[in-house]
């Protein structure tokens, strides 16, 4: 498979992982890098080697080299929409970095525009395909746990990133550029795990945001979350720049037959518990689970450039925009004071 890999040298977020993930995987054959300044030229030179396939300072050339099968972006928030309009205009799947916009009504076009043309618009809320996660998922989904009742998390992350040593804060703390703060660049993928897993989406946000730190920037360093599902059940959600080091991340779900839990005292150990008679054999179980939660994101590649093969992606257009639309729910509660419905 040949892949364009479209970056810019300020986003820095994940694009080190993307260039490692394809360069290590074997369904990828080439690569072709698009990047306005060039600035980005030299470093996937030294990752991709004998794969890259060549560089370009415009995207019309680089969709050009070789009909790409995928393209990955790995823009700033304010600057991806076009380049993934772009990409899906010349038949491309796409796998665009989050948040992938500022605001979801952008994301809502490309969604309509990718599924116009039969193409896969995919966001990578890699986090759902962590161990853990799809073992609560098969968990709940068996039934052990009841009807859901209530779920809480919290994903909390060092507050020392917005006082970098060399003082300059990256794209992620401005509101311009990436529509918003901690929500929803971190925040995001605990939203995303809690519909994922009860596969049920949200329907009501109340939430409350603000720059505790201190910090002069103009998104948030923390948000409290509250959530109601589909289904009936409530949810919370702690997601902030607090700590001197990160990270801290848990997540707990109580049903009408158990509850199950991830994460207490930062511990990578699942547990649960279940008083169903139909499940007697599943009660007081528990998973530790060996090396950090998340790895990288070299299997959310995988599955990507599979669904290009023809198997499910690991998360569609339309699910990405969901998540999307219940952190700009939150951001409207908290200006607003009040209960936003979706």
């Amino acid at each position: 498979m040949h892949i364009a890999l479209v970056m810019e040298a300020d986003e820095q977020g994940h694009r080190a992982f993307f260039l490692q993930a394809l360069r290590d995987l074997d369904l990828v054959d080439s690569v072709t890098i698009v990047d306005e300044s060039g600035g980005t030229f030299a470093e996937a030179q030294d990752t991709l080697g004998p794969k890259l396939l060549g560089t370009h300072h415009e995207l019309s050339e680089g969709l050009a080299e070789a009909a790409p099968d995928l393209a990955i972006v790995s823009l700033i928030a304010a600057n991806a929409p076009p380049a993934v309009r772009r990409c899906l205009d010349a038949g491309c799947h796409v796998m665009v970095e989050k948040p992938a916009c500022t605001h979801p009504d952008q994301f809502a076009e490309l969604v309509d525009l990718a599924e116009s043309n039969d193409r896969h618009l995919i966001v990578p809320l890699a986090r759902r395909l962590s161990p853990w996660v799809q073992d609560a998922r098969r968990i709940f989904a068996s039934g052990a746990l009841g009807r859901a009742y209530a779920l809480r998390g919290a994903v909390i992350a060092d507050q020392t990133r917005i006082w970098p040593a060399h003082g300059q804060r990256d794209w992620t703390f401005k509101r311009s550029l990436a529509g918003g703060g901690h929500l929803v660049w971190l925040g995001i993928h605990w939203l995303d795990m809690m519909t994922y897993i009860t596969e049920s989406p949200v329907v009501e946000v109340q939430a409350m945001t603000g720059v505790v730190g201190g910090a002069p920037i103009d998104v948030e360093d923390l948000a409290l979350v509250n959530l109601r599902f589909a289904n009936g059940a409530y949810g919370s959600l702690v997601s902030g720049y607090l700590l001197d080091k990160p990270y801290q991340m848990d997540l707990s779900l109580w049903g009408s037959e158990g509850w199950l839990r991830f994460g207490e005292s930062d511990r990578h150990i699942l547990e649960w518990h279940t008083n169903s008679s139909d499940h007697a054999d599943m009660s007081d179980r528990r998973i530790a689970y060996s090396g950090p939660s998340f790895r990288n994101y070299t299997p959310w590649i995988e599955r990507t450039l599979r669904a290009c093969l023809g198997e499910p992606p690991p998360i569609t257009g339309t699910e990405a925009l969901a998540a999307l639309r219940v952190v700009h729910a939150a951001y409207e509660s908290a200006d607003s004071g009040r209960m936003v419905r979706l």
